[in-house]
């Protein structure tokens, strides 16, 4: 047994809610079909209206036990810096955490299934950060998952190694932390054998002292064992992800409906980051291999030890077959997207997304089957990725016998035309305050929907596709002489950017005559149904605008401060349109000017090809993009995450920054800029507490580049972002001035996942790369008096590294004293607490809505993320940015001090050969610090590698760390350099090998044969950050009418729903809860499966998250577990050190939530597998699907009994017939959903029954 101690020293896009009414509806006709099936033990019970809460209560014996106050989630700041350092928790009040660790195999015999094979043995290391995620039963509201600012760092609290021997009594290591405070643990493990193991990790909550001597407690009731278990890296189980296209014309309704064929010839491409184009084996993916008969798994050569391709058929396309399936075999566990491609030369267009694009996220998890994380068992569908398509032009049958096409249709001169146009709805929340009509914008305008497409449906007679037509230039459609009868309207656009809208309309012979008086909208005038304007809502909110050349002139040359006007030109009111951040354009305050449709020339000019990203809090990036000719850009798709703050950021580049603006949501002609800010406005985001005008943009936090932007289904953020030259009298830090002619060094310090670089110089961020907060960077100049000699290159002066040690320019003139150092930005959401910002509650028309309800006062005030926030844009910076500004021309060296934790890239740590790579376009700042030899593993041709395979010096030269900065400032331009570091021990240092201790360099080093112990972990041994999950858990049948809900006037938040987090074996990772409002958050152990045939080069870890979770024991449900919701089981990805957002709804069974409690061993009924049969062709094996089907006693099947019902619907119970326990059967299965919960299939052998009642009376089973 190990134990290990702290070794710390002083420092330190929603997602569409998916097709859930296919399940539903399903469900309700069986519930019909199983209404005259009843098994001997089944009792009676009551669907009752009980409230949520109260149910909640009844369904667990008490909550689970979390009284206190946990640890400040913003660590109180006992050394006064107010950063929150690790070191700055209480290490005076500890408690030891044992920790069990075990092995996991597969289960011998029990395909899916896994079983402990007894303790771990071997070398390990380890890392606890805090679990600084909300908590929905701390007593303070505001650290609740709705309320509190989520973080998007969790810093490092102990790291280091550790050597165990399997200790059955366990435990196996012991791990001391303070209390009062929740953490994550993570593991990355070796056996005493050489094999690597894929360990998930716990999370651990320590109560203080305090607690265990209250209210009946006594600390001997303490248990703070962790359990986690490993399985064998080299073992991990591949997944397979099953796709099929179909028609979807009967009818076109974005989903898979009974009947409707399979498309054959769609190739289907499997996107991870970019195309991914082989298999676990490096083979083209759907490549087919000799498979073993016994096993069906490929079967291997045993010379090379690769599969074996079948030579007559070896596949390697993966085209739909003639039922429109293929299935992607040998694929490692993530989280993919699949794109459907049609034929060439053909009209094909997709109806079905579930994330607003072509490309549909699959999610699928070791060993996944892949149907579909939600594939609820529908008969009728191979798939949840059904992927549909119709077409304008009449089809043959397509190979499909039986299938009848009915468009397009004939047209009829006794009928009508049916006209209409779509728009772009904005709905503004609260949704209860959406117009009737829903098409235009707040400030009036329209936007058309011009490249959509409408499918004509008809309804009673043949339910399918009629006809299909586009929308023009103006959004409008018609069909022309269509027959009389009932119809429903398709609309959707091609891009798939929209929600598909349905619209019922009727052709009607009565009101088909010329000059016939009718409702413009409801019926015919001279023989055509106008529909009139209907909407479209977008999936998601997007971002657009302008990046621009910030001088004051239009691009025509125009002047646009006219001298001749009295007052302001501008749009903001300040003194000039030159360098004030507003895209300001000639004739911009006059009456009738359109921000939307004004001639570019007219304004500032743009500055084409610039990039544009947005980032999460983290600092990942999740969109990227560049500006078009006149400077626009735009990212049509933001999958909001959940109603959480994003960063907008645009490059710096070589301009001075000038400001940037929003326009206001409700009138695009309306600006928020930082000119509108009042002196002292610093100060005011500093302190926080007193509010700031929200026409005041302020730029204080992200410098003019960053923008924290909330987005909201349907509705747009512009942000325009203002730049000149450094030679240009508008520019803030130009000569002319005053300034010093350069942007200073910008730069981030950065979490690196994925090492492809040969090169520590050359490390380039990944976008999944999240950014690492309060960090401290140095900056110093050069000692003109130094003499000293680079002992590799022989530079001296400027050139050598070793000549910068005097302090640099003071980057804190407010503060006495010499500050020559900066932090790393850390996030910071928009808050009146925190920084003065506020945001409002709109209304519809733009007026606060707590002035209607005075609840959402305090939620505007802290621009706490939700639905009824609606769009705003605020400064903000993303984790792990940093600036040295206002510095003279020149070179500079500057140095990273990582906290403990964290070490610097080296050469020596790749960890992929494969993947993106790529070299800087601008040659990056070289490395200065000290000299050492790269160990690089053997598997990695580097120039860099500094010995052979047999450790003897092979004569590479030395090369220096990166934790220091060579940079030159150059005039007229922005210095950029990013640092890179990867997690080690909190007690580790890095030991140079090139060096000795009188300064010497080492010529003839040689290669430690092991690792110190107290030297940084090399690549193997370094621990993954864990990743962050933010959900949500509506009730997708309710929506909330509760005007103190977050979600008023949408679905309703389902509030203490347990969810359980289990691995692909079924270990139990931790179970979190919803707050109030049905938010979650948890933090969870990552993946480090790396080196990877695939574009990204590394992956996510995949958990089953499963919601209304029972838990292990159903006997003993979880506190909060509701039974009047079905338990949702999903697939999802965690990423190290960055968030995932989680939109898992539930549905009630029943109408409003109502609920039944039943006892343990009451027989369910869940699924059937026929609902209708016909006397003489019973099948021989009828199967009913659910729970209980045993008798707890015996072990036998239950009694069945079938009872007939009459004509009027009464159960005949005279009539009813015992089956013979010989025709009935009972086999338990493992749930394909979850691949944890178990169920029973019982088989009824209904043609055997039906043989026993005509031999026994004379007649067979008629009726229902």
């Amino acid at each position: 047994m190990t134990t290990a101690t702290s070794g710390l020293s002083d420092q330190h896009e929603d997602k569409p809610k998916r097709r859930w009414w296919r399940g539903t509806r399903r469900r309700q006709l069986l519930g019909a079909a199983l209404a005259a099936v009843t098994l001997a033990s089944v009792t009676t019970f009551v669907v009752g209206g009980d409230s949520q809460e109260a149910a909640a209560a009844a369904a667990g014996p008490t909550p689970p036990p979390q009284t206190n106050t946990l640890c400040d989630v913003d660590f109180p700041a006992r050394d006064g810096d107010g950063h929150g350092l690790p070191s700055e928790l209480d290490w005076t009040d500890t408690a030891l955490v044992p920790v069990d660790l075990y092995t996991i195999a597969p289960a011998p015999g029990q395909p899916g299934a896994y079983t402990e094979t007894g303790p771990f043995s071997g070398d390990l290391t380890y890392s606890v950060v805090l679990d600084n995620t909300g908590d929905p039963f701390d007593p303070n509201i505001s650290n609740h998952p709705s309320f509190h600012d989520m973080k998007g760092h969790s810093p490092v609290v102990v790291s280091g190694r550790a050597t165990v021997t399997g200790d059955p009594a366990g435990p196996e290591m012991t791990i001391e932390l303070p209390r009062g405070c929740r953490y994550v643990i993570s593991i990355r493990a070796h056996g005493t054998d050489g094999t690597a193991y894929d360990a998930t990790g716990g999370v651990v909550r320590i109560e203080d002292a305090a607690y265990w001597t209250t209210g009946g407690r006594t600390p001997a009731d303490e248990d703070l064992t962790t359990r986690i278990g490993m399985y064998p890296d080299d073992q991990l189980p591949l997944a397979q992800v099953v796709v099929q296209a179909f028609h979807d014309y009967a009818q076109t309704n974005l989903q898979f409906d009974i009947g409707e064929p399979g498309l054959e010839g769609f190739d289907v491409i499997l996107e991870d980051g970019g195309e991914r184009t082989v298999d676990y084996w490096g083979n083209p993916i759907c490549t087919n291999y000799v498979l073993d008969p016994v096993t069906g798994w490929p079967t291997f050569d045993p010379v090379t030890g690769e599969p074996v391709i079948d030579a007559a058929d070896p596949g390697g396309n993966c085209l739909t077959g003639p039922d429109g399936v293929v299935t992607i075999k040998y694929i490692p566990a993530g989280l993919y997207s699949i794109i459907v491609v049609p034929p060439d030369n053909t009209d094909w267009i997709q109806t079905t997304t579930i994330e607003g694009t072509h490309a549909i996220d699959v999610w699928i998890i070791e060993g996944d089957q892949g149907l579909g994380g939600e594939f609820i068992g529908d008969a009728n569908a191979a798939t949840f990725q059904a992927v549909g398509f119709v077409s304008a032009t009449e089809k043959p049958n397509l190979g499909q016998p039986g299938v009848q096409y009915h468009y397009p249709y004939a047209p009829d001169p006794n009928g009508g035309d049916i006209v209409g146009c779509l728009y772009n709805g904005q709905m503004f929340p609260p949704a209860v305050t959406f117009p009737q009509n829903g098409i235009e914008n707040a400030d009036g305008t329209v936007e058309p929907v011009t490249n959509g497409y409408v499918a004509l449906n008809d309804v009673g007679v043949h339910d399918t596709l009629m006809a299909l037509v586009p929308t023009d230039a103006n959004g409008c459609f018609r069909f022309e002489d269509v027959p009389q009868g009932s119809y429903m309207l398709a609309a959707f656009d091609y891009e798939l950017l929209y929600i598909m809208g349905f619209y019922n309309v009727t052709v009607d012979a009565t009101t088909v005559q010329p000059g016939t008086p009718t409702a413009p909208d409801t019926g015919f005038v001279n023989g055509v149904v106008d529909m009139g304007d209907q909407f479209l809502l977008r999936w998601f909110g997007w971002a657009s605008g302008h990046v621009f050349y910030d001088n004051g002139i239009a691009r025509n040359g125009t002047p646009i401060d006219d001298p001749a006007t009295p007052g302001p030109d501008t749009k903001d009111g300040s003194a000039s349109a030159a360098g004030n951040g507003v895209r300001d354009c000639i004739g911009q305050n006059d009456p009738g000017f359109d921000y939307d449709t004004v001639d570019p020339s007219l304004c500032e000019a743009g500055i084409p090809n610039w990039p544009v990203n947005i980032r999460n809090r983290d600092g990942a990036v999740v969109k990227t993009t560049v500006t078009d000719a006149n400077g626009y850009y735009e990212v049509a798709t933001i999958w909001t995450p959940l109603f959480q703050w994003q960063v907008v950021e645009v490059d710096a580049g070589a301009l001075d920054v000038t400001g940037l603006s929003v326009h206001d949501a409700f009138d695009r002609n309306k600006v928020h800029s930082q000119a509108q800010c009042p002196p002292g406005v610093a100060t005011l985001l500093e302190v926080g507490g007193t509010a700031i005008d929200e026409n005041c943009l302020p730029a204080e936090l992200g410098g003019g580049l960053l923008a924290a932007s909330i987005y909201q289904a349907n509705l747009n953020n512009v942000i325009d972002f203002g730049k000149v030259s450094y030679l240009d009298p508008a520019a803030p830090n130009g000569f002319l001035t005053g300034g010093t002619g350069n942007g200073g060094i910008q730069g981030a310090v950065m979490a690196s996942v994925t090492r492809a670089e040969w090169a520590g110089s050359q490390q380039a961020a990944e976008d999944n790369e999240p950014g690492i907060p309060n960090v401290k960077i140095n900056i110093y100049e050069l000692d003109p008096a130094c003499t000293l000699v680079d002992p590799v290159t022989g530079a001296t002066g400027a050139d050598n590294p070793d000549c910068y040690t005097l302090p640099g320019p003071d980057q804190d003139p407010d503060t006495p004293g010499v500050q020559n150092w900066v932090r790393t930005d850390e996030w910071q959401g928009p808050g009146l607490s925190r920084n003065g910002q506020t945001c409002t509650v709109p209304m519809r028309d733009g007026s606060p809505y707590k002035a209607v309800n005075p609840t959402w006062g305090p939620l505007g005030d802290e621009c706490t993320g939700s639905w009824i926030l609606g769009p705003h844009t605020k400064d903000g910076a993303f984790d792990g940015g940093f600036a040295f500004g206002d510095l003279p021309a020149g070179h500079y060296v500057i140095e990273v001090e990582m906290p403990p934790g964290w070490q610097i890239v080296k050469e020596d740590d790749i960890n992929i050969d494969e993947g993106n790579s790529y070299v800087p376009a601008v040659p990056p700042a070289g490395c200065a610090g000290e000299y050492h030899y790269a160990q690089v593993p053997e598997v990695y041709a580097s120039p860099y590698d500094a010995f052979d395979a047999a450790g003897n010096y092979n004569g590479a030269p030395p090369v220096r760390l990166c934790d220091r900065r060579l940079v030159n400032v150059k005039p007229f331009r922005n210095a950029g350099v990013d640092i890179f570091a990867m997690p080690t021990g909190t007690d580790t240092t890095y030991t140079t090998n090139a060096i000795d201790n009188a300064g010497n360099l080492i010529t003839n080093p040689v290669e430690p044969a092991a690792v110190a112990p107290d030297q940084v972990w090399t690549s193997p041994e370094a621990v993954p950050l864990p990743g962050r999950m933010y959900g949500l858990v509506l009730n997708d049948l309710v929506m909330t009418a509760n005007t103190n809900s977050f979600n008023f006037g949408e679905q309703a938040g389902v509030a203490n729903i347990p969810i359980g987090i289990y691995d692909f074996t079924g270990q139990l990772i931790t179970t979190v809860w919803t707050d109030e409002n049905g938010n979650y958050e948890v933090l969870l152990p990552s993946g480090y499966s790396i080196n990877r045939a695939s574009p990204r080069g590394d992956a996510p870890k995949m958990y089953r998250v499963v919601i209304n979770d029972p838990g292990p024991d159903p006997a003993n449900p979880n506190w909060g577990y509701d039974p009047a919701y079905i338990t949702n089981p999903n697939i999802l990805d965690i990423w190290p050190g960055t968030f995932t957002k989680a939109d898992t709804p539930v549905l009630s069974l029943g109408a409003n939530g109502s609920r039944c409690s039943l006892p343990t061993a009451t027989p369910q009924f869940f699924l059937a597998s026929d609902v209708y049969g016909t006397s003489g062709t019973l099948p021989t094996d009828y199967v009913l699907t659910g729970l209980n089907f045993t008798d707890a006693a015996t072990g036998n099947p239950a009694q069945v009994t079938l009872t007939p019902v009459t004509a009027s619907g009464v159960l005949d119970e005279a009539n009813a017939v015992v089956v013979d326990p010989a025709h009935v059967s009972v086999v338990q299965q493992v749930s394909p959903l979850d691949g944890i919960s178990v169920y029973d299939e019982l088989h009824i052998d209904l043609a055997a029954v039906e043989a026993d009642v005509v031999a026994a009376t004379g007649a067979g089973l008629e009726g229902p």
